[in-house]
C-alpha cells in the first residue's frame, strides 16, 4: 500500500510545484508590462535649453558665422575658441581653419566677436556640433551647444574629423573686461577657457 501511495504523491507534488511555477513566471510576465507602464524607457537625447533662465543672467542673441566639419584641429576633447581681433581671426584662418568659407577678418570686431565651439577630433566621420543657446551671467558666459554622432552600428565615412560651429556676438559697453566661457554638452559641462573681450 505505501509503495503505491508514495509515487502517487509525488506526482501530485510535481504537478503541483510545475502548477506554482508557471503562474509565478505569468505573473512576472504581467509584472514586467505594467512596471513598463510605469517607468517608460528613456528618451532619446534631445538638445538642451535652459527655457527659464536663473536670476541675475540673461540670454546673449547670436548669428552663425559657419558649421563645419574640419580635419586641421587636433585636440581630442571639446574646446572653445574666442576671437576678438583680426590678428586672432587671421591666427586662427592660418592654423586651425584655412579653408574657412567665410574670411573672419572681413568681420566688424569693434562691434562683434566670434564664439568657435570644437566637438573635438574623431576618428571616423558623423559627428556635428551646434551651438543652441548663450547664457550671461556677470563674467560667465555658457555656451549650450548640441552634440550629435551616427548611431552605433550605422555607416560613416572612414575619415578623421573635427566638426565646428562658429558664431558672431555683437558687442556693447557691457562687454568690456575679462570673461570666463564654457562649454556644455547639453547640459554637461566639458571646456573653459577664459579671454578678454576689449
Amino acid at each position: 500500500m505505501e509503495k503505491e501511495t508514495f509515487p502517487k504523491l509525488s506526482l501530485y507534488v510535481l504537478a503541483s510545484t510545475k502548477m506554482i511555477i508557471l503562474s509565478l513566471l505569468a505573473l512576472a510576465v504581467i509584472g514586467c508590462e505594467s512596471l513598463m507602464q510605469v517607468i517608460p524607457p528613456l528618451p532619446t537625447q534631445t538638445p538642451f535649453m535652459l527655457t527659464e533662465l536663473p536670476p541675475g543672467t540673461r540670454e546673449v542673441p547670436f548669428e552663425t558665422i559657419f558649421q563645419e566639419v574640419i580635419s586641421q584641429y587636433e585636440g581630442y576633447r571639446p574646446g572653445l575658441v574666442i576671437i576678438t581681433d583680426p590678428d586672432q581671426a587671421q591666427e586662427f584662418e592660418e592654423t586651425t581653419y584655412p579653408e574657412s568659407p567665410i574670411q573672419l577678418s572681413t568681420i566688424d570686431f569693434h562691434h562683434q566677436f566670434v564664439i568657435v565651439a570644437f566637438y573635438g577630433h574623431r576618428p571616423m566621420g558623423g559627428p556635428r556640433i551646434e551651438i543652441k543657446q548663450i547664457v550671461r551671467r556677470n563674467s560667465r558666459v555658457d555656451v549650450y551647444a548640441y552634440f550629435t554622432d551616427v548611431p552605433r552600428g550605422q555607416p560613416r565615412p572612414a575619415m578623421p574629423v573635427s566638426p565646428l560651429h562658429a558664431v558672431k556676438v555683437r558687442k556693447t559697453t557691457e562687454w568690456s573686461g575679462e570673461f570666463t566661457f564654457i562649454l556644455y554638452d547639453n547640459d554637461r559641462p566639458v571646456a573653459e577657457t577664459r579671454h578678454f573681450v576689449p
